[in-house]
């Protein structure tokens, strides 16, 4: 607040619990105080203005309003009457004719009823809701089998509660009664190679159109898809053109595909993803599983990210068959002719209702004729490459860059293109022997695979499909390397005693030990490096490195924006022409020590922009995701086999699990009691403090020799004169006195943020501290931001004062004695 404003009064919502997750409760009797920016201790200089960060990307303000953000409005304009309409501000313009309804299911329940036996006990076939309650405990708190039995074995327990099993092989027997979704198939396969004949494998598998037909008939997702693409607009009457992205919906991906299905059709966007993932801890490589996942991008991006809500679901364990008897390269062509066999089995479904449409019904009984398109592919660089029929580690899996030029920026590089790849291998498939075959698709740097499970696909381009990954390509990947070239400057010892120094802070981990001894480090310890990093180095690398470094981890930060505009994919665009233009530092102080930078993560960045821009933010198909769901549908389900024959019992685990999910959607359904998936989060203005100060009375003298609080005396009286409205000669001729010596001080409080990328997101809580050195600890003081002025800026530090803050309060006795006397 200004010396000279009148104060604001704002709320201190009570909260004595240390928690952050729940917003704190409001009550009748709450206390009301008064803040003053002025309490603050305040830096004598000012901000510099010069590499400030970037502009937050497209805020709530911005965004557009409405209740449901996934459904189309009813008074939706036509682009022309839109661009007519000056008062329009931020916008959606919903694609006009795309996803007609054509009729409405009487029961949107009946295929799932029609498999269950008619009866009037809804909770059929266990015999009343105790008995059910009791089963999805058992299965979805992961009770061991014999533990479960034990429990029912106990003399009277199952007579008590009325079951209708004794034991655990009685209650799967029950629950392999209820319905289920897609049913696990296993099948054969072959493929051939020149050097050991042919080779066959089994595998388990799910059919991918009736695992979409779940996925998108589940009646708890219907309030949170989209059905029709949509062109989103920040500000229409400032600039026409500035569109914002954000869910899969809003790319110009599904905006072109809808143009060429025609009216009335509904796209479904088919996001698969696969990663090879580890079973056992010590016998590495010994056991491990395949997974295959399929979800739509009709749903919305948070709930595909959370694995409890069943959005993503498991079609296939891909083969993973012993070929140790094999060299290398040759062992490497039959995976890769073994993947593609495999999945030509799961997406076999696809190919007609792709291009010809199929009835599909929404968990609101609405019936649209759908047209299921592979959109997305989620994986890794090694498995990009296995999917796109690409040589590893020497070609781009989306465009025609090659190894020596991805150090390169901004070459004119032509887009792989689905149909001529296919050209390419039935061209060194038709060559008369292995050894030209070869040398055929090297020179064009594809690999030997004859039938790519893509092969028929009219409306996907697999190589568009493949998608930007946060994880393996920047956290794991090149800020890895980062981290290497600041070590090589900056010094082993050097960097981590400035980790090891940096004061600790809320929402930002504290390397005590330095980052040297991390070991198989994380994505999310990455993000924490990431965050300090920059500051590590200042003063100890040459300007040229700092700028690169910084210009790096801008773009990381703007690649996990939720929401972009074209001014925030400019913002992200600048960033790597800085870095591109600085990099070479590195090389001139062999920090890089192989002397190019012809790395494919590094080249991968060149398609972000694009990327996000056709397909929505990168949250859409982060393998954060994938690497998640790995723990649910292949470690746990291993460790709730007896480790023989594993594959088999897992699926039997995963679907057992998956009829209890169903069943209990269904029941809240037919009970009108289905829980929403996401709680609408009020933003509360204002900060919270706890009920008790931490300190109840702390003398000015030590506000001054502990929390550097040198003006609060000061402040205090300026805060009372301008609240009481006195004039300087009334202050001159009565001065204030004030009849204490000592304040209550709490040493932390909370702030609640509204979210500045999305309406519909949780308030964002942050800390700010003010501890005083202790015998045991040192000093803690946060240093925060606040507004001083009416032209600040929303995401930047314009009209805003750099402040370390110290939190006093006051008795009510005085509070009414200072403001009536006056």
């Amino acid at each position: 607040l200004e010396a000279d404003a009148e104060p604001i009064g704002i709320r201190n919502y009570l909260d004595d619990s240390d928690q952050e997750e729940d917003p704190p409760s409001l009550e009748a009797t709450e206390t009301i105080i008064d803040d003053d920016a002025d309490v603050f201790t305040v830096y004598d200089h000012d901000i510099p203005s010069t590499h400030l960060p970037p502009p937050c990307s497209p805020s709530a303000a911005s965004a557009p309003q409405s209740l449901n953000p996934f459904h189309i409005s009813s008074d939706s304009q036509t682009p022309a009457e839109h661009d007519n309409n000056p008062s329009n501000v931020a916008k959606s313009v919903p694609y006009q004719g795309a996803a007609r309804v054509l009729c409405h299911d009487a029961d949107v329940r009946s295929a799932y009823q029609a498999q269950m036996l008619p009866t009037t006990n809804i909770y059929e076939p266990f015999d009343n809701c105790l008995d059910w309650e009791l089963a999805k405990w058992a299965k979805q708190q992961d009770v061991s089998q014999n533990a479960f039995t034990t429990l029912l074995k106990i003399p009277g327990f199952r007579e008590t509660l009325e079951l209708s099993y004794n034991d655990s092989r009685s209650l799967n027997q029950t629950i392999d009664q209820l319905p289920r979704s897609a049913p696990w198939q296993t099948a054969p396969i072959e493929v051939s190679h020149e050097s050991c004949g042919p080779i066959s494998t089994d595998f388990f598998f799910r059919d991918a159109l009736e695992s979409i037909k779940t996925i998108y008939g589940n009646p708890a997702f219907t309030k949170y898809m989209a059905f029709a693409p949509e062109k989103q607009y920040s500000n229409v009457a400032k600039d026409p053109t500035d569109c914002i992205y954000n869910e899969m919906h809003t790319g110009d991906w599904w905006w072109s595909t809808q143009a060429k299905l025609g009216d009335g059709a509904t796209v479904v966007p088919v996001i698969l993803s696969s990663d090879k993932t580890q079973l056992t801890t010590f016998n590495s490589g010994e056991k491990t599983a395949y997974p295959m996942y399929a979800t739509i991008g009709n749903i919305a991006k948070d709930i595909r990210r959370k694995p409890s809500l069943h959005a993503q679901m498991l079609i296939g364990y891909l083969p993973t068959p012993d070929l140790s008897s094999l060299s290398e390269e040759h062992a490497r062509t039959v995976r890769a002719r073994l993947f593609h066999a495999a999945l030509t089995v799961i997406t076999e479904s696809l190919r007609g209702p792709e291009h010809d449409g199929v009835e599909l019904t929404s968990g609101d009984g609405a019936v649209r004729r759908c047209h299921p398109i592979i959109a997305v592919y989620v994986a890794d660089y090694p498995e990009q490459s296995l999917v796109a029929c690409t040589r590893q580690g020497s070609q781009c899996p989306k465009c025609h860059a090659v190894e020596i030029e991805f150090e390169e920026h901004k070459l004119p590089w032509k887009r792989r293109k689905q149909d001529e790849t296919l050209k390419s291998l039935k061209h060194g498939a038709q060559q008369p022997s292995a050894r030209r075959q070869e040398s055929v698709l090297k020179a064009v740097g594809l690999t030997h695979v004859i039938d790519p499970f893509w092969k028929g696909f009219l409306y996907s381009n697999i190589h568009d499909a493949i998608t930007p990954d946060i994880l393996h390509q920047l956290l794991q990947g090149l800020l890895s390397y980062l981290i290497a070239w600041a070590t090589s400057i900056v010094g082993l010892s050097e960097l981590d005693a400035r980790f090891k120094t940096l004061p600790p802070m809320h929402g930002v981990r504290s390397f005590t030990n330095g980052i040297n001894g991390l070991v198989r480090v994380s994505g999310g310890e990455h993000k924490q490096i990431c965050k300090q990093l920059l500051g590590c180095i200042v003063g100890k690398a040459p300007a040229c490195a700092v700028n690169a470094t910084r210009a790096l981890l801008e773009f990381l930060h703007l690649a996990v924006y939720d929401s972009h505009s074209e001014e925030t994919l400019l913002y992200m665009q600048t960033a790597l022409d800085d870095f591109h233009k600085d990099k070479d530092i590195f090389l001139e102080l062999k920090a890089h020590t192989p002397g190019h930078f012809n790395l494919p993560k590094l080249h991968s960045l060149q398609h972000y922009v694009d990327t996000i821009r056709e397909r929505g933010t990168t949250d859409n198909y982060n393998t954060e995701a994938t690497e998640r769901l790995h723990i649910d549908y292949a470690k746990d389900a291993y460790r709730a086999t007896n480790k023989h024959d594993y594959l088999e019992q897992m699926v039997n685990w995963l679907d057992r699990r998956e009829r209890v999910a169903i069943f209990d959607v269904h029941l809240h359904y037919r009970q009108n009691t289905l829980p929403p998936l996401q709680l609408p989060q009020a933003v509360i203005p204002g900060h919270v403090v706890a009920k008790r100060a931490n300190h109840r009375s702390v003398l000015f003298t030590r506000l001054i020799s502990d929390y550097h609080a040198q003006h609060f005396v000061h402040a205090l009286e300026t805060f009372i004169a301008t609240y009481c409205k006195l004039s300087p000669r009334q202050r001159c001729n009565d001065p204030i006195i004030i009849p204490f010596n000592h304040v209550e001080v709490w040493d932390r409080v909370k702030f609640r943020l509204q979210h500045l990328q999305l309406d519909d997101a949780p308030p964002i809580m942050d800390t700010a501290v003010a501890i005083p050195t202790t015998a045991s600890k040192a000093a803690q003081f946060s240093t925060v931001l606040v507004v001083v002025g009416d032209d600040a800026e929303e995401t930047g530090v314009r009209a805003s004062k750099c402040l370390q803050p110290d939190d006093f309060h006051f008795t009510k006795s005085f509070t009414t004695w200072s403001f009536s006397i006056h």
